[in-house]
């Protein structure tokens, strides 16, 4: 388990290409919860995990929105 979190701790520290791993990070933190229940890294990184899951990007129904362009993503 340890070696899980390091990696986890990694990506946090050193952003990686491709760009999608930022994205894979935000699942890596939940598997690691649901498999331990421990809420460590979750409030360790927060505020930068908050980051990697585009949430700013989403408007009020919870689509994202990228640019001006009225194209949504449903995710």
């Amino acid at each position: 388990m340890q070696l899980a979190r390091r990696t986890i701790e990694y990506f946090m520290e050193h952003p990686t290409w491709p760009t999608e791993w930022q994205q894979h990070v935000a699942l890596m933190f939940y598997a690691d919860y649901m498999y331990t229940g421990n809420t460590e890294l979750i409030e360790k990184y927060y505020e930068q995990l908050k980051h990697k899951t585009l949430f700013e990007l989403s408007n009020e129904a919870g689509f994202d929105h990228f640019g001006k362009s009225n194209s949504r993503i449903h995710v």
